[in-house]
């Protein structure tokens, strides 16, 4: 059909005023609306809008579809009404540059957070009197960056008859000026939006995907529990919970051995009215992760160790653990699609029982790092916007990704990304043994150490010759593959160590069906599957595989290279003295015949 010149968002007074208004000039106009509308208080979507059912509004079925009809869309709600609207409009952002919105109330037309909206004018303006300002960070109409008001009988900006307004269409210019003269006391009453206009953000039982499902969330008083680093989207994910009025919000980092200030963090969660919390996640991760991901020779196609497929579904067990205790209705992360951390994540908290809804706006709210930088910056917090290495760090494994590495064709790692395998001088060769048992390792240079402790000991004596340095692809959800920069100096020798045992101890046909298994168990972990049926299995199947695989490996290492010296096994196939078994060998064939 026809398309329509305005595009209607929100219900309420305002917005029946404006339907009248279109109404009396013959302007078709099409609406869209939240299903559940705040304006000071909730309304449902079907609520009567007092205006002409000689004219009804058409109705969008989505916000994608009234964006795409309509160059001029109004936005007829106060503040306290916008930011779902704002939050939905954001994730079309890519739609709405040649777009006009004019946002209007009959009391403060203010556009809160509109910076956020990349349209191609943004003009606020009153009911009963026209006196659009451009909003707060949009460049002006007439190029100047001038806040000014319309005369009554003008309609260009500022008075200025030789102000062209260059780029507004001609209708919305007539309907500025009209807005002078509309009565915003008796607006004809009689008009019904029946069965609510449009369709819900979020498909029920899915994942948030968005600001605009956060958004929807009615009670603003629930704990709301949000995953947090301190760095760029974590700090921006407390910004615009704040904005949307959620007034006990708990930013949760959960200590895996990384780097973690904790009076840093306090101050900046402080700054937006959350409590910070930190939870000790090292053992667990050492026990849920990194023991089993030893067994299981956990790297990707061998080429490198897993690290965040090991972390997430600790990091996920211990916030959904703490959200529980708090009954929170949200538990909030900042992975986004090409992470494989959305599905890692978003499955372990599933499996882990949290009852409330859960995900990450970054999904389908898609802000690039400056706009989250500009809008942290105007409310006193300052973040480099440019896009330098992202980086995850845990006591088994540092990797970075981004800036520097997007592009696998050509990239450079920096130097300084390195701290584990730093060059710090020149050290004399040195003999490093590592004992197992069952397939666990037990003792570094004889002295027992908890895991906990010895990889920490081995990150240092292996990593500061250089060692356990990893360049490599790792698929996403759509299979497209994306480049990453590991070092993990305690992961690259202890599993070399225990190859050998495995290797001295186990038959070929079983050590072969084990490396079969590995892979398996590591592809499960990738894509987020933890603990599903298929790596439980193939856990379980390793752990017994190495039941009786124990020993001693001993390395000389020096800058450029370490190798084994000795391989003292528990149980060993191996021969230790060839001549002597070629001698009982015949001995034995003799016999036979």
């Amino acid at each position: 059909g026809e398309r329509s010149k305005f595009g209607l968002l929100g219900f309420g007074h305002a917005n029946a005023r404006i339907g009248t208004y279109l109404a009396s000039r013959g302007q078709a106009a099409t609406a869209w609306a939240i299903p559940r509308h705040r304006e000071n208080g909730d309304h449902e979507a079907n609520y009567s809008n007092g205006s002409n059912n000689a004219h009804p509004l058409r109705e969008a079925a989505s916000l994608q579809e009234l964006v795409g009809w309509h160059e001029c869309l109004i936005l007829a709600a106060p503040a306290d009404a916008q930011e779902p609207y704002i939050a939905a409009l954001e994730e079309l952002n890519p739609f709405l540059h040649d777009t006009v919105l004019l946002v209007v109330d009959p009391h403060d037309p203010t556009l809160h957070s509109g910076g956020r909206l990349e349209a191609k004018h943004v003009i606020e303006s009153q009911l009963s009197r026209a006196s659009p300002k451009l909003a707060h960070d949009k460049s002006a109409l007439n190029g100047k960056g001038v806040n000014g008001k319309i005369e009554s009988s003008r309609s260009k900006l500022n008075g200025n008859p030789n102000n062209l307004m260059p780029g507004l269409p001609e209708y919305v210019r007539s309907l500025l000026h009209d807005l002078t003269r509309f009565n915003t006391k008796d607006p004809q009453q009689g008009m019904v939006l029946e069965n609510g206009l449009g369709e819900p953000l979020r498909q029920n039982g899915g994942p948030i995907e968005s600001f605009g499902h956060i958004a929807q969330y009615d009670d603003r008083h629930t704990p709301v529990v949000t995953m947090f680093s301190g760095g760029l989207d974590s700090t921006y994910m407390l910004l615009r919970l704040q904005q949307l009025g959620f007034t006990n919000v708990h930013a949760v980092a959960v200590d895996l051995g990384g780097l973690t200030d904790e009076e840093q963090l306090t101050q900046i969660a402080a700054h937006f009215g959350a409590t910070f919390t930190h939870l000790d996640g090292r053992e667990l991760f050492v026990q849920q992760g990194v023991t089993s991901a030893i067994r299981a020779h956990a790297k990707y196609l061998g080429m490198y160790p897993i690290s965040s497929s090991l972390s997430r579904p600790v990091i996920a067990r211990m916030t959904a653990d703490y959200a529980k205790t708090l009954h929170a209705g949200l538990l909030l992360h900042t992975a986004n699609l090409s992470q494989n951390s959305l599905p890692r994540l978003n499955n372990s908290i599933q499996h882990y029982g949290f009852p409330g809804q859960f995900g990450s706006p970054y999904v389908r709210s898609v802000v690039s790092r400056e706009r989250k930088a500009q809008e942290l910056s105007a409310v006193g917090l300052t973040f480099k916007s440019d896009r330098k290495l992202s980086g995850d760090e845990n006591l088994w494994c540092r990797e970075f990704e981004s800036g520097p590495l997007d592009d696998p064709e050509s990239f450079d790692i920096p130097e300084d990304a390195y701290q584990w395998t730093a060059h710090r001088g020149h050290y004399a060769p040195e003999k490093l043994t590592l004992t197992f048992e069952k397939g666990n390792l037990v003792s570094v240079n004889g002295d027992r150490l908890p895991l906990v402790e010895a990889i920490a000991l081995l990150n240092k004596e292996v990593g500061k010759f250089g060692h356990g340095r990893f360049v490599g692809l790792e698929p996403i959800r759509t299979d497209e593959k994306v480049l990453e920069v590991r070092e993990a100096p305690a992961a690259t020798i202890i599993m070399d160590a225990l190859r050998h045992l495995e290797v001295a101890v186990l038959e070929s046909n079983a050590l072969e069906l084990k490396q079969s298994l590995e892979q398996k168990w590591v592809t499960e972990a990738i894509f987020g599957r933890w603990e599903s049926s298929c790596h439980t299995m193939c856990d379980a199947a390793i752990a017994s595989a190495l039941d009786g695989v124990g020993g001693t490996v001993t390395y000389r290492i020096d800058h450029t290279r370490f190798l084994p010296c000795s391989i003292v096994a528990d149980t060993p196939r191996y021969i230790q003295d060839r001549d002597q078994w070629e001698y009982k060998e015949s001995l034995r064939l003799k016999l036979r015949f």
